[in-house]
């Protein structure tokens, strides 16, 4: 079956939980094209984009003694290839920041984690070395041995401070937050949460400017979606991770914001439930600094 069919047949039988790990898309598609049945989906759950996050990768040294150009050092997303164009977005909301829009602006309540929070939880070498240590299921193995060729194959020497858990901390703050639905801001045991004021920005002021770039305006007497000339969705649209209208001259950082999960005020906000931090151990003596570490191990060694 179509992922659509799939999405179909299980809202449809009623109420349910969405984990969104990568683009909107398919999920954008289905509250489109099925509007009746997103009165069945109770919780949008999905890790995505940078709302106050300043990347950690990418920085100096403090004692450096040569020359070193930070890259993305502070910057809020993480297109690692893009930060002279867009400094500001986060991979799975920059593949299709339209989509993101339709769904923060669903209307169905969402908890995001972003880069703020996922920032907070690297695979450092205390965990991968207890993972390797705790491997008694096929599962287990599994996992790790994925996580060992993402280190073996990793550019540099810094995996350990580049590579985050960002979709499988994602899974765990949402089984939490369905555990504990009762204190949905301060119960889950995995995560700092706190209320926001977001919208998902599509295009770049100034708005209403036709240059070719934008096909949901560009060629069209009426604009796609029967969306509003010169509103939010008019301006330019990044056309790729170099792009000339992007680039500011003299800076190494560039003017687009497409992708970018923007905390704002206004009537195009949207109120929503935000992870800004992967809480500590409970257990002080552990040598996982992590809450979810020690959970993670624990139910994939689970027979």
């Amino acid at each position: 079956p179509t992922t659509q069919q799939v999405m179909i047949d299980t809202i449809s039988a009623g109420p349910t939980t969405v984990i969104l790990t990568g683009s909107h898309t398919n999920f954008a598609i289905f509250l489109m094209t099925y509007p009746h049945l997103k009165g069945n989906v109770k919780h949008i759950y999905t890790m995505g984009g940078g709302v106050r996050s300043k990347n950690p990768t990418g920085c100096c040294p403090k004692d450096v003694t040569t020359a070193c150009t930070p890259q993305q050092c502070g910057d809020i997303g993480n297109l690692f290839s893009s930060y002279s164009t867009n400094p500001y977005a986060e991979f799975n909301i920059f593949g299709d920041p339209f989509a993101a829009y339709q769904v923060f602006h669903s209307g169905i309540p969402i908890t995001l984690v972003p880069l703020d929070a996922t920032n907070t939880i690297p695979v450092n070498e205390e965990f991968f070395y207890a993972f390797q240590q705790h491997q008694s299921t096929f599962e287990a193995e599994y996992c790790f041995k994925s996580l060992k060729m993402a280190r073996d194959t990793w550019s540099d020497d810094q995996f350990h401070a580049s590579y985050f858990m960002w979709d499988s901390f994602t899974s765990g703050v949402a089984i939490s937050g369905m555990r504990n639905d009762k204190d949905c801001l301060h119960g889950n045991d995995f995560a700092e949460l706190e209320y926001m004021n977001i919208t998902v920005i599509t295009s770049n002021e100034p708005y209403g400017i036709y240059d070719g770039s934008n096909p949901l305006f560009d060629g069209h007497a009426v604009p796609k979606f029967g969306l509003k000339k010169g509103g939010v969705h008019s301006g330019h649209v990044q056309t790729g991770i170099v792009d000339s209208f992007c680039i500011i001259e003299g800076s190494r950082k560039g003017r687009c914001e497409d992708g970018y999960t923007k905390e704002i005020s206004g009537l195009e906000a949207v109120r929503v439930r935000v992870a800004t931090k992967a809480k500590s151990n409970v257990d002080k003596n552990s040598r996982l600094d992590r809450e979810f570490f020690k959970s993670f191990l624990e139910g994939l060694n689970s027979p």
